[in-house]
């Protein structure tokens, strides 16, 4: 879409509004302050160095004049920040924000000042806080942010190279602190705002430089834009046609490489974006711009093909048109001038009427062109309004989309034409009435112009009054003619014409015959003419050349015909001249039959040019068809190759078959070098014809063109074949990692063990599994680099997959455009890039479902443990307690039993009844203690169970239930402790009643039972049906989480792909529509041509070349010459099939002459005597006892000249050892006849598994050796 978007800053020369000096001057002003703000803190450090070192301070007064100084700049600020937000300025938030930012950090200056300027030098270590200071650089680290503009960064990236300087002045003064208790506590912090420091650097650099390229990009995009509005698009504009290469050079050899820039911009933000680099708004904003500008720009090139188109044929029309006209006129002067009867002969009028059927004739081929151009003047569109204001509304029709702050123009809407602003814009107004500015070059005028339309009115009434006067003179000539005829016959047979006028009769007779000659010559090269002028039919180009050969053929044996009776009269007129030299038409005779023979000779010359260049034409034709079938083969093979094979054995296939389709492509090169051969040959014979008799050949154009587009299709296909076997390589080489990977990692998660808690787990048994199951976190932790190196072997496949369909597809739309709008509704292959795709998400899943599975087990655990923990203690403070209780009614017991003593005394001792009695009370009241002891044993019970009942539980999340729990079990150890004081009462009052010693007579029994609470029971049964519908329900929230996200990834990915191939199929659809406009302007343009030719077709000139006596002469000298080189080169032939025999009858000799092949080995060994250093044989060092037996045989063996002599004849082949040293040869087929040698050991030496030396001692029979 060609729409106007926000973007970043770019190189503009427009002058600046008020709003814009603003915020400049806004900027400014806050860069004066921020740098004031970095120098007061230098100087304070440098002052509290010299403080610490005991010196004077240097820069208080500085420092102030610089907080001062500011202050009154951010006065100003505040002031310019109120103006942009009342002007509604879209970053005035953001102004005012900054602004109070900075005016924050002016006022902390200010206090810091005070602070450090009041510091005292105790012990040597001045009252600072280096901590606090790090603190505050961090959070001014933290808020640093990233500017969303180039000048903003670069001020950022400035800064930053002093805020960098700060902090290693802080590093310097903690390194230089000698407190080490002081310095360790600040030292983590230090090197974390370091690190913080070091890493935004990195971030801003790598910015700063996408966005230098992404500015530049666009800076060079809107230059491009502003050219194209800028551009003159009408009528008036002559240089279009240079516009117009400028246009093809940079689409065909420009386009493609920056449409790679404009992409590697992309490829580079999608890198930072998924580094995720902090900057990402930036980013973003970047590449949105570089790809709406791109977008922009590819519609102005639409436009600029359009306009282009417009013009040509704007121009071409008007060409035609005057071309024709002149035509025309030149042809009714003819009429006038050169077809006047009077004072004609009979000769003379015969002549002219043969010449006005043959104008007749070209009149009616005329018509056709006529025709055309009245039909085309309906399709001229009137360029001249895009120059002026229109006087009264215009139609216009929208090239392409265009979307402003208040204008939207539509691709293909008609809209109306109100004022032309200023060149560069228009006023107009849809449908609705709607007025809009927008740019002229998105619209076009359509036809029709008034101008054109009376031209081509006028040039058909001119042609209509031609053909009238044409008719009207031959009726004339043939009146005249007739009248001479009636005048002459009278004549003939009432007088007796003299010798004198009988002889210029005869004169008058050659005359005529003479033109006749002259007349069937003309016929013949207008004939000639009709078979080279027309350029070839487009639909059968090679029976169209066949045709036209044959033709000229017959036009061959036509002028042999003339040639015959041209020299018949020429002998004639020699023979008349030679009798009757005074006679008054004689000159004339004279010059008529020179003219007579040049005209002849031309024509000749003609159809042997003519004739030349057909066979040359029916060559290159044929090699341009074989050139495009062959082509065809390897195109249509690569075409239905769409989608990349989706295992390793099929990418391993592909890359075979592309390579030997590479090497087979290779080999057909030749076939293209031989068209350019012959395309050669038929300029050099269309360069003769044009030299010599004007005639320019229209086809040879087109040819070179074909030769090109060979050219290009070859290197098209070689260049599709590179890239497909590159991506072949990386798609195998990321393919098979992330198959290992993704193998690997499916195996290990579908194995992962479970380690959850069961009900009859003991303490000892959760240990386990919950160490088993932190070493299993652990091991998946570490397999999270393997999933992400999966992650992305299986993105670099997907990319590679997907450059490798779409150059794929753009190939095919290279090839078949007509099928790009076809294949658009056809289903779309799945390629095997979303297989990868669709496995990479579900193996991403599974390992965070494992995780997160893994995570909540460990949490169980965890939550079991402690539970089990709290468990056993209440489990061993209960069994205490029944211990304690135990105790209590053993010793009630036996406090009973005193007590029946106590009643038997107590008949006795009436005394005592009243401690009797206050004993049973005693009694009454422990017993209720104990009751109540009982009962909060039973409570503590129950409640242990009801914890002990949550453990089993699978979700830990509940804790509020936890939380209950917890309170619970504080509120059991402080009945605890009660119980405890309470036991430990009653001990003291049972010692108390055994040293008592009344006697008491009742009896006392005791009964305790412990009962569940029935409301405590129903309240875990309601917590546990609680717990397990909220477990179901997470369950069922957390699936239908999973599939909503495994939804929302597919539709990202589906929008992200329809995106990509609505774009593609946009694209493809522009390429389509400019290629058909260009096939329709070669069309119209072959039209012209034609045309030009037919009108042509009379307006050839004879040229006189030499006399003809010295043309036979020179003609009779050069076929002299060339009989002379005849008998030559026959001579020459001679001889030459006399050596041939000589040589075949050599070879034939050489045929049945043995060859050899001679295998030889030369080796001396020499024994060198250690007493005086002479050299001398083995067989001489074994006779005077130098060397044993054992070692002449083994250097004997070692020294040989042996020759193997390989004899090829018709007998068939035989192997001969020559013996050099002794000049013996031995024969190998006679030692296997004499069973010297085996045939396993002639095979071992052919096999050259023995040595030749070693084969030759057996061959020889030297099988003993000399001794002494």
């Amino acid at each position: 879409m060609f729409k106007k978007k926000s973007k970043p800053t770019t190189p503009t020369k427009k002058t600046p509004s008020l709003l814009s000096q603003l915020i400049v001057r806004l900027q400014q002003n806050a860069d004066v302050v921020e740098k004031n703000i970095y120098k007061v803190e230098e100087c304070f450090l440098q002052d509290v160095k010299r403080i610490e070192e005991g010196k004077h301070v240097l820069f208080h007064d500085d420092t102030e004049k610089l907080i001062d100084e500011s202050q009154v700049i951010l006065a100003n600020l505040q002031t310019d920040a109120q103006v942009a937000s009342t002007e509604r300025h879209p970053q005035s938030d953001m102004i005012t924000e900054d602004v109070k930012q900075l005016k924050d950090r002016i006022k902390k200056l200010k206090m810091e000042h005070k602070k450090v300027y009041n510091l005292s030098r105790v012990d040597g270590i001045p009252s600072f806080d280096w901590s606090k200071m790090i603190d505050e650089k961090q959070a001014e680290l933290n808020n640093g942010g990233f500017g969303n503009e180039l000048p903003f960064v670069d001020q950022q990236l400035e800064h930053h190279q002093l805020f960098s300087k700060e902090v290693e002045t802080i590093g310097d003064h903690i390194n230089k602190n000698e407190n080490t208790d002081y310095i360790s506590g600040i030292q983590v912090k230090y090197n974390k705002l370091s690190k913080g420091t070091e890493q935004r650097q990195k971030d801003l650099l790598s910015l700063r430089e996408y966005m230098q390229n992404c500015t530049n990009e666009l800076y060079w995009m809107d230059t491009q834009e502003e050219d194209r509005l800028r551009y003159d698009w009408s009528d008036q504009n002559l240089d279009y046609k240079n516009r117009h290469r400028q246009y093809e050079n940079f689409v065909n050899r420009h386009l493609e490489a920056k449409e790679a820039a404009v992409t590697k911009l992309h490829d580079e933000g999608n890198k930072l974006l998924q580094t995720k680099h902090p900057g990402k708004n930036a980013v973003e904003a970047h590449m949105e711009a570089v790809h709406a500008d791109w977008k922009e720009y590819l519609n102005l090139l639409i436009c600029e093909e359009n306009h282009l188109k417009n013009m040509d044929d704007y121009h071409k029309y008007y060409k035609d048109s005057k071309d024709m006209q002149e035509l025309l006129k030149k042809i009714d002067n003819d009429l006038d001038l050169k077809y006047n009867p009077e004072f004609k002969d009979e000769f003379q009028l015969q002549t002219l009427l043969r010449d006005l059927d043959d104008q007749d004739r070209a009149l009616d081929k005329y018509d056709n062109a006529v025709k055309t151009l009245k039909k085309r003047s309906c399709q001229v569109m009137p360029l001249k309004y895009r120059r002026a204001n229109p006087s009264k509304a215009v139609p216009v029709e929208a090239l392409c989309d265009f979307d402003a702050e208040e204008t939207h123009i539509q691709r293909g809407e008609s809209y109306t034409l109100l004022k032309n602003i200023n060149g560069t814009h228009w006023e107009v107004a849809d449908s609705a009435g709607q007025k809009q500015k927008a740019p002229a070059v998105c619209f076009i005028i359509p036809p029709t112009d008034l101008e054109a339309v009376a031209i081509g009115n006028d040039i058909t009434n001119q042609y209509n009054a031609v053909k009238l006067k044409s008719s009207t003179a031959k009726n004339t000539v043939q009146k005249s003619l007739n009248g001479l005829k009636h005048v002459n016959k009278p004549a003939a047979k009432t007088t007796t014409v003299p010798g004198s006028n009988n002889q210029d009769q005869q004169c008058l007779k050659l005359l005529s015959d003479l033109d006749k000659i002259q007349s069937d010559t003309t016929k013949q090269e207008k004939a000639i003419q009709s078979c080279t002028r027309p350029p070839l039919e487009q639909t059968k180009p090679i029976q169209d050349v066949k045709d036209r050969i044959q033709d000229l053929k017959n036009i061959n044996g036509s002028l042999s015909q003339i040639e015959l009776s041209k020299m018949a009269k020429e002998r004639d007129c020699q023979s008349f001249l030679a009798q009757n030299p005074q006679v008054a038409g004689a000159p004339q005779l004279r010059s008529k039959l020179d003219d007579t023979n040049d005209k002849f000779d031309q024509a000749s010359l003609l159809l042997n040019s003519s004739e030349e260049k057909a066979q040359a034409v029916y060559k290159l034709e044929n090699s341009l068809q074989k050139g495009r079938n062959t082509l065809s083969e390897f195109e249509n093979k690569l075409i239905k190759d769409q989608v990349i094979p989706d295992s390793n054995w099929g990418l391993d296939s592909k890359k075979q078959e592309l390579e030997a389709m590479r090497i087979d492509l290779k080999s057909k090169k030749p076939i293209l070098q031989e068209a350019e051969q012959n395309l050669n040959s038929v300029k050099r014979a269309g360069n003769v014809l044009a030299d010599n008799f004007q005639e320019h050949c229209l086809d040879v154009e087109r040819q070179d063109t074909d030769v090109k587009k060979l050219n290009q299709r070859y290197d098209n296909i070689d260049k599709q074949l590179d890239s497909r076997i590159e991506n072949l390589q990386k798609a195998k080489s990321s393919y098979s990692s992330f198959r290992n990977g993704s193998d690997t990692l499916d195996s290990w998660l579908s194995n992962i063990p479970n380690y959850e808690p069961q009900e009859h787990d003991s303490t000892r048994t959760i240990d386990n599994k919950l160490n088993k199951q932190m070493n299993l976190l652990t091991e998946i932790t570490n397999k999270e680099p393997d999933l992400a190196k999966t992650i992305t072997n299986a993105n670099q496949y997907q990319q590679v997959a997907q450059d490798y369909e779409r150059e794929a597809e753009l190939f095919k739309s290279l090839v078949q455009p007509d099928s790009v709008r076809a294949s658009s509704k056809k289903p779309k292959i799945t390629s095997p890039a979303d297989k990868v795709k669709d496995e990479e998400i579900a193996l991403a899943t599974k390992f965070a479902t494992v995780k997160n599975s893994a995570t909540q087990q460990m949490g169980h655990l965890e939550f079991a443990q402690s539970l089990l923990k709290q468990s056993f203690q209440v489990t061993h403070f209960l069994k205490s307690m029944e211990f304690d209780a135990t105790n209590l009614r053993a010793k009630i017991q036996t406090l009973q039993r005193r007590k029946a003593d106590l009643e038997e005394e107590l008949l006795e001792h009436e005394a005592e009844r009243e401690a009797r009695r206050k004993a049973e009370l005693e009694v009454k009241r422990l017993k209720i203690e104990l009751t109540n002891i009982e009962e909060k044993e039973k409570e503590v019970r129950d409640k242990v169970t009801l914890r002990q009942t949550v453990v089993l539980q699978k979700d830990p999340m509940q804790e509020t239930d936890v939380s209950l729990l917890k309170l619970n079990l504080e509120e059991v150890k402080a009945n605890q402790t009660d119980l405890e004081n309470e036991l430990q009462t009653m001990k003291l009052k049972q010692i108390e009643l055994e040293s008592t010693k009344t006697k008491v007579e009742n009896v006392f029994t005791e009964k305790v039972q412990v009962e569940r609470d029935p409301e405590t029971e129903l309240e875990v049964q309601n917590l546990r049906k609680n717990l397990e519908a909220e477990e179901k329900l997470k369950q069922k929230l957390q699936n239908e989480l999973d599939h909503l996200n495994t939804k929302l990834s597919d539709s990202v990915f589906n929008d992200k792909k329809s995106l990509k191939d609505l774009e593609h199929l946009r694209d493809e659809n522009s390429n389509l529509h400019r290629e058909i406009q260009s096939l329709l302007s070669d069309k119209r343009r072959l039209h012209s041509d034609i045309e030009v030719t037919v009108q042509q077709t009379k307006e050839v000139q004879s040229v006189k070349s030499t006399s003809v006596v010295d043309k036979m002469d020179l003609m009779e000298t050069r076929f002299k010459s060339l009989q002379k080189e005849l008998d030559d080169i026959r001579k020459s032939t001679g001889s030459k099939e006399v050596e041939i025999e000589k040589l075949e009858k050599e070879l034939a000799a050489l045929k049945i002459k043995r060859e050899q092949r001679e295998n030889s080995l030369r080796r001396h060994i020499v024994v060198i005597d250690p007493d005086n250093g002479k050299e001398m044989s083995p067989l001489e060092a074994y006779n005077i006892g130098l060397i044993d037996h054992d070692m002449y045989i083994n250097l004997e063996n070692q020294e040989c000249d042996w020759e193997e002599i390989t004899v090829k004849d018709p007998s068939g082949t035989s192997t001969i050892l020559h013996d050099r040293k002794s000049g013996e040869k031995y024969s190998v087929s006679d030692a296997l006849k004499m069973g010297k040698i085996t045939e396993k050991q002639y095979k071992q030496f052919m096999d050259k598994e023995i040595t030749i030396q070693e084969f030759s001692v057996l061959v020889a029979g030297k099988h003993k050796m000399p001794h002494n």
